[in-house]
């Protein structure tokens, strides 16, 4: 097989873009069980895609493989890391799916991102694409979900003591545009992507944003992104099945 490095952009090694901790995560799951053909499954994001990671194992009845990453697209640490990934066990998988654009929202100078990097953004997703068709021709592509905050109400709450995830619960969400614009510059190249490669792409953040508008809403956040709870991570993973 291939290394990713033979279908993308020359690589960043710098530290400017980075962000100041960067990690990973590999998930092996029931490695220890005979690889059966078309059996398996890969997630590919950072830790939003890794709070379903075990639910839709759960939800499928197969095992649900992961790659978890803070590292932008255009890392030599990201490359790296799947390449190691590759190399350490090589599983048959019935569809993989990529969730990539949440972390990295600065270019190699260390500015926020300018119309060069999502370009370089279009260029490495494509490259992905190609490098992870040596292991299935199934892959579905996913949106990154959108940072939010909580919405203030129209006086002082501070005098009704409410806990941090009851107040979200009554007074709901909203949108982080302060981090999330280039999320969603980034979600409409996947999605553009999605239709030029004739993949699927499960808009997973709009679906569940819906279900959270107003007071009340059906599903909240435990902090800036995480959503909070079984029933969401549920609500996620049994949207991920419709693609397969």
């Amino acid at each position: 097989m291939k290394s990713i490095l033979d279908f993308v952009s020359p690589s960043y090694d710098g530290l400017k873009g980075r962000e100041s901790i960067e990690w990973a995560n590999f998930w092996y799951s029931q490695s220890n069980s005979i690889p059966q053909p078309c059996n398996r499954i890969l997630l590919i994001g950072d830790s939003t895609a890794r709070m379903v990671r075990s639910t839709f194992e759960r939800l499928q009845g197969i095992p649900v493989d992961m790659i978890g990453s803070s590292c932008g697209l255009h890392d030599i640490l990201f490359f790296k890391q799947i390449d190691a990934f590759f190399a350490s066990a090589n599983y048959p998988y019935t569809a993989i799916f990529i969730q990539m654009g949440h972390h990295s929202i600065r270019g190699e100078s260390g500015e926020l991102y300018r119309e060069d990097d999502y370009k370089r953004f279009r260029i490495d997703y494509v490259g992905l694409i190609n490098y992870l068709r040596q292991y299935t021709e199934n892959i579905i592509l996913l949106s990154s979900f959108l940072n939010v905050t909580p919405i203030p109400p129209k006086f002082d709450s501070t005098i009704l003591n409410i806990p941090f995830l009851i107040y979200r619960k009554i007074f709901g969400e909203k949108i982080d545009y302060s981090w999330s614009d280039i999320v969603i510059k980034k979600n409409g190249i996947v999605e553009e992507i999605s239709k030029t490669e004739q993949l699927k792409f499960c808009d997973i953040d709009r679906y569940m944003r819906l279900k959270c508008n107003g007071m009340f809403p059906r599903y909240i956040h435990k902090d800036h992104i995480h959503y909070w709870g079984f029933r969401a991570k549920y609500a996620i993973a049994k949207e991920y099945a419709k693609y397969l």
